[in-house]
């Protein structure tokens, strides 16, 4: 890709983190003006302004089946959308500070969050805790596709590994 074919410019302030659909037909972009936007990629149309965060987004992740989509931020919550419908499904509240990063587990029924109140939470889509890890400032984490491992990128300079 060497040619400018698009500009998406439905966001009022800076995009902060984009992200493909794992079947490559939708976009998906954070942005510092509180809002997630979901494009077609194909027809390059604004499919879903998700709107309901009350500060800028800087983490979006896509479920295994892209029927869902995380959302989070410095508002200290993250989000559960449906895809398909643009509706917010589940709040989660748990994290008294800003949400750098989340992750899914390759089920798509578990999903893991964390960020600057070094803490650690894996979730079910219910809104249960099922685990929760202290002490963990985090930028960003990944899950392996089997769910059997997770890595999480720390401030103090590590990488933590768990399994």
């Amino acid at each position: 890709p060497s040619v400018v074919r698009h500009v998406f410019d439905e966001h009022t302030d800076e995009v902060w983190f984009v992200r493909f659909s794992h079947d490559g037909a939708r976009l998906a972009s954070a942005s510092k003006d509180a809002t997630v936007c979901i494009y077609d990629v194909a027809t390059r149309r604004l499919l879903h302004r998700l709107s309901g965060h009350t500060a800028a987004l800087s983490y979006l992740a896509w479920s295994p089946d892209d029927s869902m989509l995380l959302t989070c931020g410095s508002d200290n919550r993250l989000k559960l959308w449906n895809t398909r419908s643009g509706v917010c499904r589940r709040n989660f509240s748990q994290h008294s500070s800003s949400i750098a990063a989340c992750a899914w587990c390759p089920d798509g029924l578990r999903f893991v969050s964390g960020g600057n109140d070094q803490s650690l939470y894996m979730w079910d889509t219910d809104g249960n805790v099922l685990h929760t890890w202290q002490g963990i400032r985090l930028t960003d984490m990944a899950v392996t596709g089997d769910g059997s491992k997770l890595v999480v990128i720390c401030h103090e300079k590590r990488i933590r590994g768990f399994g």
